[in-house]
Order: C-alpha cells, then structure tokens, then sequence
C-alpha cells in the first residue's frame, strides 16, 4: 500500500478511519468490488477510446470510473491488511472464486 501522505487526501483521510470499523466492516470493506455496469461501461469506453476515441464527456467518465476502481482497490487493501494485523486469515479473499 502507498503511504496514506502519498494519496488524496479524501482517501487519506478514509483509510485512515478505517482503523476504528469492526471485523465485520472491514471484511465487507475487503470484499467491495465496482458494479457490473461500471465494469461493462469502463470496458467499452477502453474499447472505444482503442478503436476511434473519446468524447471530452466520455474521457472525464473514464476518468472518474478509474478513479472509483482504484479507489475501492486501495480500500480493498488497506481492508485486508487490517484484517491481518487482527489475526484474521485474509487468504480467502485472493482465491478464484
């Protein structure tokens, strides 16, 4: 993980934070993953850009669907290592499903 002075500081300031969830909320937290339709519209925006380019529109909504992604990654992370430092066994989140 980068070091939470090396982020934004919204997210900074969220991972910090997450020091005080239950057990409970940091495996929800662990677990959180962008929705389908994010997945499917960020997939055909990549696509598109790829094949003749994006609208001024669409590079901003390409944009703020990776800043989500790497959003949630990161707090997916922070998640588990918390996880970790309690004692909790996080090998389950990096097997295939």
């Amino acid at each position: 993980l980068p070091a939470l002075d090396a982020l934004p500081i919204e997210i900074a300031d969220e991972m910090g934070q997450m020091v005080f969830l239950t057990d409970h909320e940091l495996w929800q937290a662990a677990r959180a993953t962008t929705t389908s339709v994010e997945n499917r519209r960020m997939q055909a925006l990549l696509l598109k850009r790829q094949r003749e380019g994006l609208s001024p529109e669409e590079e901003t909504e390409a944009e703020r669907l990776a800043q989500r992604q790497e959003r949630i990654m990161l707090l997916r992370a922070r998640a588990a290592t918390l996880l970790k430092e309690r004692g909790q066994d996080v090998s389950k989140l990096i097997q295939s499903p």
